[in-house]
């Protein structure tokens, strides 16, 4: 019989183990219980712990609307970020501002349920608009939205395109003023 066809055999009794196996299981259920204290706690003092922020300024490096500021205003002058949560295994539910020159800002701002939005505003305008709304729209796919860019609406200088996913609260908006392209939004509410 190979060992994953082993049968399964009933956990041992406190009166089967006898008084030694049953201090062995006691020393062995404190250590794990102190083991997972150990990876729980604060770090020690003078130990480094991950900062999570600067950790999501460099994720959102690869960003389509990111990669577009890096194009369109060169390297980033800042990076903010506050995380409302600091367990690394829950969805990352915080704000997020990368600067650029100019004062243009990328920023991703998210909170529970699950509500996110990400823009990229700059008062002077977004140089190279097709390039912006093309990096946009890839933004968007690369979250898995379907944005239907055939139908928009348009109120008061914004041009919106929604996902026709039934269960989505999904759109992209495209914000000018002035004439001028200033903002691309993508925006979900599930």
């Amino acid at each position: 019989m190979a060992p994953h066809e082993r049968p399964i055999r009933p956990a041992a009794s406190a009166t089967r183990l006898g008084a030694w196996g049953l201090v062995h299981a006691c020393v062995l259920i404190i250590a794990l219980a102190a083991a997972a204290r150990a990876t729980s706690a604060e770090p020690a003092a003078g130990s480094a712990r991950p900062d999570r922020g600067a950790a999501w300024c460099a994720q959102v490096e690869t960003d389509p609307l990111h990669r577009y500021a890096v194009h369109a205003f060169g390297a980033p002058t800042g990076c903010q970020a506050r995380i409302e949560s600091d367990d690394p295994d829950e969805p990352r539910f915080g704000a997020l501002v990368v600067q650029f020159v100019g004062g243009a800002r990328y920023g991703v701002d998210s909170s529970p349920p699950e509500t996110a939005r990400m823009s990229l505003r700059a008062a002077g305008g977004l140089p190279d608009p097709a390039r912006a709304r093309a990096a946009l729209a890839e933004q968007a796919a690369a979250i898995g939205l379907e944005i239907d860019w055939s139908r928009p609406t348009r109120n008061a200088g914004v041009e919106r395109f929604d996902d026709p996913t039934p269960g989505f609260n999904a759109s992209a908006a495209l914000r000018t003023e002035g004439g001028r392209l200033v903002e691309v939004i993508l925006q979900m509410a599930l």
